[in-house]
């Protein structure tokens, strides 16, 4: 489906990009604990921004091409043939590693599907 399959996406990326959670760092951060009100608020702050982050390469990857209206065509088992290609391509492309130096995410697209990429 296509929440398992962002799931083991992002959680790929977690892994590659070697984030982790620094609970004394969050402690630390008078400045951040009073933005965010809570100790658990920060922390979720902390966890919502790397997860919201990485899911964004993950859709703009999915998209390329129009393609994401793909996910929910179940006839022929389309969708489920595109998830697998969406996953394989993700790691086959090195997205992650092409995206991790780069503020801004770069969508490839041809054309093929008729609509075109705009920012």
């Amino acid at each position: 489906t296509f929440v398992e399959s962002m799931k083991s996406v992002i959680t790929k990326m977690v892994e590659q990009s070697n984030t982790s959670l620094d609970i004394m760092e969050t402690a630390r951060q008078e400045h951040e604990l009073a933005l965010a009100g809570t100790f658990q608020a920060a922390l979720h702050r902390k966890i919502s921004e790397t997860v919201s982050s990485f899911f964004a390469i993950a859709l703009a990857h999915l998209d390329r091409n129009a393609g994401l209206f793909l996910v929910g065509v179940d006839e022929d088992r389309v969708g489920t043939l595109w998830l697998y290609l969406f996953q394989r391509s993700f790691s086959d492309m090195n997205v992650f590693n092409s995206c991790r130096n780069s503020r801004a995410i770069e969508v490839a697209a041809d054309g093929r599907g008729g609509a075109y990429f705009q920012s």
